[in-house]
């Protein structure tokens, strides 16, 4: 696969955006984070990619698809189209990320994502998300995840702040600050 830039996949994202009604975006977006994951089996995303396979099995594969999902709209099967045209398909294995968070910039939502050694209960995760939206003053809607080499606490990536709060980034943070002094 071929890695986009960020600005690749920032300009693809924010064409299909502008040419969606509010109505079709979270159907858009569904469609783009199924395709990131069927891009992610080897055999679907060898037959994207074959150059000996046809554009037009590749575009019946494709809508095919987005229509079995329930997740068509013409504006994304003509998104579809370009990709192709472009030889761009493989696109659709990381756009959707981009495409998400400009739709939820559109939308006023912000997206957060909580990195924890360990996994928390939903109850925990409502609070969280509420002091989110209240500080930010915008409806958030969050994500976790678990990583235990955090050893305890958490991360929270909102928007282009990190808070860490996990025993791993406090220790180095002090290791950072002992290092620095030992000059």
């Amino acid at each position: 696969m071929k890695g986009y830039s960020p600005s690749v996949l920032r300009t693809y994202s924010r064409a299909l955006l502008e040419c969606l009604k509010d109505s079709e975006v979270e159907n858009a977006l569904n469609a783009l984070k199924l395709f990131g994951k069927l891009m992610q089996v080897e055999m679907f995303r060898e037959v994207i990619n074959n150059p000996v396979v046809s554009m037009a099995m590749k575009e019946k594969i494709l809508v095919e698809t987005v229509e079995i999902s329930g997740y068509k709209t013409d504006r994304l099967i003509d998104f579809i189209r370009v990709l192709l045209e472009k030889g761009r398909v493989s696109i659709l294995e990381s756009i959707w990320r981009s495409f998400e968070s400009l739709a939820y910039n559109r939308a006023r939502i912000s997206k957060a994502v909580m990195v924890s050694a360990f996994e928390v209960d939903p109850a925990t995760m409502d609070e969280i998300k509420k002091v989110l939206e209240r500080v930010l003053a915008r409806p958030v809607e969050i994500e976790s995840h678990v990583d235990r080499s955090l050893i305890a606490g958490a991360r929270i990536y909102v928007e282009d702040k990190i808070l860490d709060l996990s025993a791993k980034g406090q220790l180095e943070k002090i290791s950072r600050m002992l290092i620095s002094e030992e000059r």
